[in-house]
């Protein structure tokens, strides 16, 4: 005869056993602060703290000062969809100045950029590759070309500067060397069974585009893309990041301004050739990091919001997750040709419609063979046929339930001694906390009926 308690009266209910009350409190306590990316709570019981890197890259608004503002509105962004006040790291994929090679342009925007992130990274974990706009990497502050990693040693990070593989790829020589230094760094991460990720900080691209036709940009690319694929077939956790690309549509057929290629996708390279190409499967991760300053002269339904990127993790999986100036973005918006610059007349490559939402879950490879490892839980959205605009996608039906829930949840606070007038702080907590309690409402709830049902 007993009868089923709701959610609501679960939470209201005047329950007069001390310690029942105590564990109810602790285990929304436990489930608030894993929400809030300060615990993970894994299947043995055990927790482990997260770890937080955060990512963008150009610079390159009207004036330093715009750059720095909408940098400010993305980390706004991510504390308001995504509970993140704080990074351990923050990775920049170049092009600070706003003219080439101009060093007090150079200077004044890196300086712009670092105020802007203060306060929410430490500075010893800003890294800083330069880009083709920028100057020398020690003249103009950026970080050297190679290891970068944090003391901590909780990710890895390897810059790969404009000056060792750069715009025009005219210079092999420096390209391969390049590529043998990256090779020595990710052997001794084999070697060390490392298994956080590992961010490789680039401002070119790997992939081919109508650039790599008539500039050469990438025409060398083959050379790291063997090495990164090598490294990530011995389990590696890698992640490409890049820049550069925030012009006439010349990565449009990826996804605008919001690339992602996961692990296992398909992906165009050069190998030494400007019109012949291959096509090869990745076994790591490639994004654009989120273009800061702009994205113009793109081609009709190309996305060309400017976004920066997070990367939140523990030793089990990876969410990487995508944020315009208010809102989750796509990971990965839709291709379109880039008839801008005429594309459809080569045939080169195929355009990508595939569309990846924000935030993506990816299990991180845990043993040296990576065939043992359960594949990556990436959430694919199709909106091929409905997103024609720059705007993100919006789960609405979700938003709806947190905003339900979010009531539901004011008399834990109260009970935890919180007053009525919340920071919105704490709001965020308890809306991204809702779904947790749902999943784990049956469970409690069947605690209590063995309870009632005993003292009956």
């Amino acid at each position: 005869d007993l009868t089923l308690l709701t959610m609501k009266e679960l939470l209201f209910m005047n329950i007069k056993n001390k310690l029942l009350r105590r564990a109810i409190l602790f285990l929304a306590t436990v489930l608030l602060l894993s929400q809030f990316n300060i615990l993970s709570v894994t299947a043995e019981g055990t927790t482990s703290e997260k770890t937080i890197v955060i990512a963008g890259s150009d610079f390159q608004s009207s004036s330093h000062d715009a750059g720095a503002m909408l940098v400010g509105l993305f980390l706004k962004s991510m504390t308001q969809n995504n509970g993140i006040t704080s990074a351990d790291g923050f990775l920049f994929c170049g092009d600070y100045a706003r003219t080439e090679h101009k060093l007090e342009d150079n200077l004044a925007g890196l300086s712009k950029l670092k105020g802007a992130v203060s306060g929410f990274v430490p500075e010893e974990n800003m890294v800083f590759a330069q880009g083709n706009h920028d100057c020398d990497v020690s003249e103009a502050g950026m970080s050297p070309s190679g290891n970068n990693d944090p003391e901590s040693q909780k990710y890895g990070v390897f810059v790969i500067n404009e000056d060792d593989y750069m715009w025009y790829n005219d210079d092999e020589q420096r390209i391969k060397a390049t590529s043998e230094s990256l090779k020595n760094y990710l052997d001794e991460k084999v070697q060390d069974e490392f298994r956080a990720p590992i961010f490789i900080v680039s401002h070119l691209q790997l992939h081919a585009s109508m650039r790599t036709h008539k500039y050469g940009d990438g025409l060398h690319a083959g050379y790291i893309f063997d090495v990164l694929n090598e490294a990530g077939d011995q389990g590696l956790n890698i992640i490409f990041l890049f820049g550069h690309n925030h012009g006439d549509g010349w990565d449009d057929y990826l996804g605008g301004s919001s690339v992602y290629l996961p692990r296992g996708d398909k992906i165009t390279i050069a190998r030494g050739s400007m019109d012949s190409l291959t096509t090869e499967t990745l076994s790591f991760y490639y994004m654009n990091a989120g273009y800061v300053g702009y994205y113009n002269q793109c081609n009709e339904g190309a996305d060309s919001a400017l976004t920066m990127t997070s990367f939140v993790f523990d030793d089990n999986t990876l969410e990487i997750s995508r944020y315009s100036t208010s809102k989750l973005h796509n990971l990965k918006s839709k291709g379109v040709t880039n008839s801008y610059k005429n594309e459809g007349k080569y045939g080169y490559y195929t355009t990508n419609t595939d569309v990846y939402a924000s935030p993506q879950i990816i299990k991180l490879n845990n043993t040296d063979d990576p065939s043992e490892n359960t594949e990556e839980t990436d959430t694919y959205t199709d909106t091929v046929d409905s997103v024609t605009d720059t705007t993100p996608v919006t789960d609405t039906d979700n938003i709806e339930k947190q905003d339900n829930l979010a009531a539901l949840l004011s008399p834990i606070l109260s009970i935890l001694g919180t007053s009525a007038t919340v920071t919105s702080a704490i709001l965020v907590i308890a809306v991204s906390a809702a779904a947790i309690l749902i999943a784990t409402s049956a469970t409690v709830i069947t605690v209590i009926f063995i309870v009632k049902k005993k003292k009956r």
